[in-house]
């Protein structure tokens, strides 16, 4: 499979305490994409398409209640997407952030265990 998402701009630097960073400038995916991250007893999907995107969180083992971020809640259609590059997954378009924002809310998650408060959030 050809990778989908482009890393480019890769820079190392030191922080204060003289561990060393990296940071990864990413280029969006040229389809609609999810992938997925494993943390704290969650599964964290991160769906791209452009410059927008979701997050969805779920309980390990699948099982409800899930999380997934509201963009406009007044936005009607979906979006198909292609879970991991293989499976077919539709998306309400009302789910769509920036991406950058997504990008951010899967950090917050992943680093510290909460959920974004700059986005809205809704249970389904």
């Amino acid at each position: 499979m050809p990778d989908r998402i482009k890393a480019s701009n890769s820079s190392t630097s030191t922080t204060s305490s003289g561990s060393e960073r990296t940071s990864v400038a990413i280029s969006p995916p040229d389809e609609a994409l999810i992938v997925t991250f494993e943390a704290r007893g969650r599964a964290v999907y991160l769906g791209l398409q452009g410059e927008r995107g979701f997050v969805h969180i779920a309980p390990i083992p699948d099982s409800p209640p899930y999380l997934i971020t509201v963009g406009d809640a007044r936005r009607h259609g979906v979006i198909e997407f292609m879970l991991h590059g293989e499976h077919s997954t539709e998306i309400e378009s009302r789910h769509l952030v920036p991406a950058s924002d997504a990008w951010r809310a899967v950090s917050e998650f992943l680093l510290s265990g909460n959920l974004l408060p700059t986005l809205d959030w809704t249970e389904v």
